[in-house]
């Protein structure tokens, strides 16, 4: 007998960030959003992070991902991973990490490793070798974005932005440096166990 019952639609996302450098290049302003679903829905899941130099991550709920997220914190630095993430590396959540940073504070050690492990791939990889080798007397800022199902070995949808442009003279000299949010745009893909994927758009 044929199966009448639709099969669930995909759920838009929208995930952003962005950073902005101050005068003389000291100090920073970053934030991050993650939208998931449409005010049509009953309102999306929503997680948001601010700091400065910061790399922010959220989680949610495979099943049911335009609820809230059941996890979302910032790093505490660029080589430590939030405490408690571990309890959601696996196959039934999804993932969703963004560096808003000076390329000097891009993520290393511990949480460069687990960022591989989870979904990282080719544009990690171009992250850490820009903090790793960038000139000195150049500042930039970097923005990267990363969403995938983590505990499963597979890269996830990844996005990377550098700008740069020579350090002022004078640590006094009026010059700020602005990155416009940026977006990664997606869906969620419902599978026959129920469970959403995110996929870039066909």
């Amino acid at each position: 007998m044929k199966d009448n019952i639709a099969a669930a639609p995909p759920i838009p996302v929208l995930f952003s960030a962005a950073f902005t450098s101050g005068a003389g290049w000291n100090g920073g302003e970053a934030y991050a959003n993650v939208f998931i679903g449409s005010a049509a829905d009953g309102g999306p899941g929503q997680a948001s992070g601010n700091g400065e130099n910061m790399t922010f991550v959220a989680v949610f709920d495979r099943e049911k991902p335009n609820s809230a997220p059941v996890f979302s914190a910032s790093a505490p630095n660029n080589t430590t991973p939030p405490a408690g993430l571990d309890s959601y590396l696996t196959d039934q959540f999804i993932l969703f990490v963004a560096t808003a940073a000076f390329v000097s504070q891009v993520p290393q050690g511990e949480l460069f490793t687990l960022l591989m492990a989870n979904g990282g791939d080719s544009k990690l990889r171009q992250m850490e070798t820009l903090g790793t080798h960038f000139a000195c007397g150049v500042g930039g800022n970097l923005v990267y974005l990363l969403a995938s199902v983590p505990g499963t070995g597979l890269p996830g949808l990844e996005f990377l932005q550098i700008r740069s442009e020579a350090a002022p003279s004078s640590p006094t000299a009026p010059q700020a440096y602005t990155n416009s949010p940026y977006q990664m745009l997606m869906e969620l893909i419902p599978g026959a166990d129920g469970l959403y994927t995110p996929m870039q758009y066909s």
